[in-house]
């Protein structure tokens, strides 16, 4: 049995391996034309006589072109056929056998004089073992079932100490080497590759995330706690961390050479440094600044409804500057645009002031009526509804 180039990597492969050890589709008998033997019942109650002959696989009318983009089956009829079986029609959905499925392969093989050559009492599987990380110092990796004929590449910066046919001694190219790297183990059959960090981490590689989703961290709350989590791109974890907070107060949920930290800030400016450890030695310090933007209702607009004049006030927690060390820094003086609109969206006044000086708009000259007034700090925008009468 033959697999075209392009399906090689795909689901199919192990469909057709599952043929070969006496698996059929589990449409058999019932759809796609697959239509020898019996049509196994909706509730299974033949599973073990019709159908793919194994009971733990519902029965199927075939799933091609009946399932939507979650691998779900569109098809209807009563059936709830696995679009995720290897057996089945179901695309690059598919990614699992059952233990039906397993057992009537592994009976296969048993029972098959050609495949007896590949039943062994023990599996001699070549496993390439050692640490994660390289310095300039000399690390030994250990090569177990390679054979007697192993060939040895590593990556640019490292260099081979020495080498056998069961283990290699690297070292980084310099104590100033950093970055990926990889050693290989060139076998009669296979390549072995074990992928390393070499030297100390690069502070480019740090990142903030959120440590629910894991996603990048680009902005927090205004005097809102956030807890973030302290990354590293290189593939490998480092044994500890250092922060280091400014504009914004700083507590550890377990300790401060923890990956989680969670930021008070009482600044529209802080920079959070960061710097990791791993067996070479401390990393450069990685300077993070997140914006902090407001992240509620931060403003309230009286009175309202208005005759003459109306006045912005930014809330008390807004315009607390007991945290802040320096009260008069004019980076806290954060820039508010207001724009007034009428009740069919055409823009009748606009000005703009800083969150800390009074805030009024005189509104003595508007028609009676509602209008809407935005409230606009950087990408943050507040809507209020506004009554002139």
């Amino acid at each position: 049995m033959a697999v075209v180039n392009n399906h090689a990597l795909s689901p199919t492969s192990a469909h057709e391996l599952g043929h070969c050890l006496n698996l059929w589709h589990t449409h058999h008998g019932l759809g796609c034309g697959d239509t020898g033997g019996c049509a196994e019942s909706i509730n299974g109650s033949n599973c073990s006589t019709c159908g793919d002959f194994v009971c733990d696989t519902p029965a199927d009318p075939c799933v091609l072109g009946q399932y939507n983009l979650n691998c779900q089956y569109t098809g209807g009829g009563g059936y709830n056929p696995d679009v995720t079986n290897i057996m089945s029609y179901g695309g690059l959905c598919r990614n699992h056998f059952t233990m039906g499925q397993a057992t009537r392969m592994k009976n296969s093989i048993q029972g098959s004089s050609l495949l007896q050559q590949v039943i062994g009492n023990s599996c001699l599987i070549p496993k390439l073992t050692g640490s994660d990380t390289v310095c300039y110092s000399n690390t030994v990796y250990s090569l177990q079932n390679g054979g007697s004929n192993v060939t040895w590449q590593v990556s640019s910066n490292l260099q081979i100490v020495s080498s056998s046919n069961t283990s290699i001694t690297v070292k980084a190219m310099s104590s100033l080497t950093q970055g990926s790297g990889y050693i290989k183990a060139i076998l009669q059959y296979q390549n072995l590759q074990k992928d390393v960090w070499v030297g100390k981490f690069l502070p480019l590689d740090l990142r903030l995330r959120d440590p629910s989703t894991n996603n990048p961290v680009y902005f927090i709350c205004y005097l809102q706690s956030t807890t973030v989590k302290a990354t590293h791109d290189s593939g490998t974890v480092p044994d500890s961390w250092q922060w280091s907070v400014s504009g914004a107060s700083v507590t550890y949920p377990y300790s401060s050479n923890n990956s989680l930290a969670t930021l008070h800030p009482y600044s529209y400016n802080i920079t959070v440094k960061i710097k990791a450890h791993n067996d070479c030695g401390w990393s450069d310090w990685a300077d993070v600044t997140p914006d902090v933007i407001p992240c509620g209702m931060y403003f309230t607009v009286s009175p309202n409804p208005a005759q003459s004049e109306i006045t912005i006030t930014p809330a008390e927690s807004t315009t607390d500057e007991a945290n802040i060390s320096n009260t008069n820094d004019t980076q806290n003086r954060i820039p508010v645009d207001i724009e007034l609109y009428d009740i069919i969206g055409i823009k009748v006044k606009q000005t703009a002031f800083n969150m800390r000086d009074p805030m009024t708009m005189d509104v003595s000259r508007l028609r009676n009526g509602i209008y809407f007034l935005k409230i606009i700090v950087g990408d943050y925008i507040e809507t209020h509804q506004l009554v002139i009468h």
